[in-house]
């Protein structure tokens, strides 16, 4: 591959900062192609937050990862890397 794409995490809901950042990840995966691909980090965040508080993912409590949810753009990363 030569680019990664990476969709964003989701704002939280309750401050201003929300609106459209679900569909960026539709967008981003209209852009792939042979050395172009996503990793969906909309989905995954999505998928913490059925089972966590945005609390426990957020650094600012507003659109900032913490050092949990990072690390977790750096295995997605990586696994894109890996294959």
């Amino acid at each position: 591959m030569e680019f990664i794409l990476v969709t964003t995490m989701l704002p939280n809901m309750e401050t201003y900062f929300y609106g459209l950042q679900i569909y960026y990840k539709q967008a981003l995966q209209e852009l792939t192609t042979i050395g172009v691909v996503l990793a969906d980090m909309t989905g995954i965040h999505q998928e913490l937050l059925s089972y966590k508080k945005y609390s426990d993912l957020t650094g600012n409590n507003i659109n900032h990862p913490n050092d949990f949810l990072i690390r977790c753009y750096a295995q997605v990363i990586s696994a894109l890397l890996i294959n």
